[in-house]
């Protein structure tokens, strides 16, 4: 579970992995770059598996963050930016991510010391920066790749495009992912407590490839005795479990039958295994569909990265081909510019992630085309009789879709305008290493703002222009619009920095 990390190891730039199965983290700089994980503590009351233990989470990440002075968390693409498909005001998602966003933050800084600053990044495409980082694919003439993460607690598929700066996410579907590991755990274990169901599902981790090889063959005969109507293909007999442990067995020439017992489990049979399984294959397929609609050009060929504890199932990687238009036997399985190795179990890919936040943290690579310029917005203000015009400027972008807003003068509170129409609306902006502003032109049609107060903000969206929010002060109603919406001149080429 430990690779170069020690309690005293201090490493200033670390990259931290927190899934509902594993913790991961990766420390740079200072000592030798060093890995660890361990099972993420859960909270036994349920729902299911159970909720990560904030309290053991900072207990097992502070010796590990000890002296960070820049933390990289890796979260779900989709957690910082709207669905390709969802509403564009991303209004839905974000009523579900921002808590659990929040949450994290505060619990990665919590264990972090204090002054660290705590960042945001999207794990897909932190995960293929780092393989590509160290390596363990090669990128080099690649256009696209389609990163499918089928993790424990949420599924998702990001279809990336190589720059010259690095991987940029593109387009991106994703939802919850139910919890196979723990279905299969319970009917392992029909018999026992929450613990012992837990220990289950985490050795399930441990199978073998050869185990999981042979279990695939029988799920997928599961799988075609149901499809085939066939009542009588779950019969009582003999179960070859000896070839599931890597035996001598003759089971790699014969199918196994449907009531095998999958990956040496006495109660595990592989209909019952399919029944659980089924729900998120079809799940999954159609995610790679809308994935595929949305982009079909760049997804027909990409070659494609799996990540995830879902990607261990051949079932899974069948429902995922199936929704990209391709065949099961297209699936890359060797080394090579477009194959990348399927080694789910090898431990550079099961830290991609971790070790990509942390190339982050590190200022080694960027991840998203950030939005780099100033905006400030031109407002009015009394001063005795008179009106005083002055800019309020909206402070810095976080990267994590938080909003904030523009701050009255000297008032420590925040700015309200008043709008009698969208005209009203008058826009500066100013270069990141410039204190001069220039007005930004807006098309006032681009938002419909009714007449009121109001405060000012924005937040950070995908791919790299904020939106622009405006709260009415006395309904707490916000109208939101992209900034390159309401001000077409933004939509220009990605400067060579990767900012705007």
């Amino acid at each position: 579970m430990t690779d170069g990390f020690t309690a005293s190891a201090h490493h200033p730039h670390v990259g931290v992995d927190i899934g509902l199965g594993a913790v991961r983290v990766t420390g740079l700089g200072g000592d030798a770059p060093a890995k660890r994980y361990w099972h993420t503590p859960v909270a036994p009351g349920g729902p299911r598996r159970g909720t990560p233990d904030a309290s053991p989470l900072r207990e097992l990440l502070g010796p590990h963050l000890r002296g960070a002075r820049t933390v990289a968390v890796a979260v779900p693409h989709a957690f910082l930016a709207p669905d390709t498909d969802a509403a564009p005001d991303g209004t839905v998602a974000e009523t579900e991510t921002l808590p659990y966003l929040a949450t994290l933050r505060d619990l990665v800084g919590g264990a972090a010391p204090a002054g660290a600053r705590v960042d945001l990044v999207p794990g897909p495409v932190a995960a293929l920066a780092a393989l590509a980082a160290d390596g363990v694919i090669d990128t080099t003439g690649r256009n696209w790749t389609v990163v499918a993460d089928l993790g424990v607690s949420h599924t998702e598929l990001v279809l990336c495009e190589h720059t010259a700066h690095g991987p940029r996410a593109r387009a991106w579907v994703g939802g919850p992912a139910a919890d196979a590991l723990w279905d299969l755990a319970r009917i392992a274990r029909p018999v026992g407590d929450h613990a012992a169901r837990l220990l289950r599902a985490r050795e399930l981790l441990d199978v073998s490839a050869r185990s999981l090889r042979y279990a695939d063959e029988a799920l997928r005969a599961a799988a075609a005795a149901e499809a085939d109507g066939n009542d009588t293909a779950a019969k009582d007999g003999e179960n070859d479990t000896a070839a599931m442990d890597g035996g001598d067995g003759a089971g790699d020439a014969v199918p196994p039958p449907p009531d095998f017992y999958l990956y040496s489990s006495e109660w595990l049979e592989a209909a019952a295994g399919h029944q659980v399984l089924a729900p998120l294959t079809d799940a999954v397929e159609a995610l790679a569909g809308r994935l595929r609609r949305a982009r079909p050009e760049e997804t027909a060929a990409a070659p494609l990265l799996l990540l995830g504890v879902g990607a261990r199932f051949g079932l899974m990687r069948d429902a995922l081909l199936r929704g990209l238009g391709r065949a099961p036997e297209e699936l890359p399985v060797g080394d090579g510019p477009d194959t990348p190795a399927l080694g789910y179990d090898d431990p550079t890919r099961l830290h991609a992630a971790a070790s990509g936040a942390a190339l982050a943290a590190a200022g080694r690579i960027t991840l998203t085309d950030t939005f780099r310029d100033r905006i400030a917005l031109q407002v009015h203000r009394r001063a005795g009789d008179t009106l005083v015009e002055y800019l309020a400027h909206l402070p810095e972008l976080p990267r994590d879709r938080a909003p904030v807003f523009a701050g009255g003068p000297g008032s420590g509170t925040d700015a309200q305008v008043e709008f009698r129409d969208s005209g009203g609306l008058r826009l500066w902006i100013g270069g990141a290493d410039s204190t001069a502003f220039v007005p930004l032109p807006v098309d006032a049609s681009a938002a419909a703002v009714p007449p009121g107060t109001y405060r000012v903000g924005w937040r950070a969206a995908e791919p790299s222009s904020p939106v622009l929010l405006l709260v009415d002060v006395d309904s707490g109603h916000t109208v939101e619009c992209p900034l390159d919406r309401l001000a077409p001149s933004l939509r220009s080429p990605a400067r060579p920095d990767g900012g705007r």
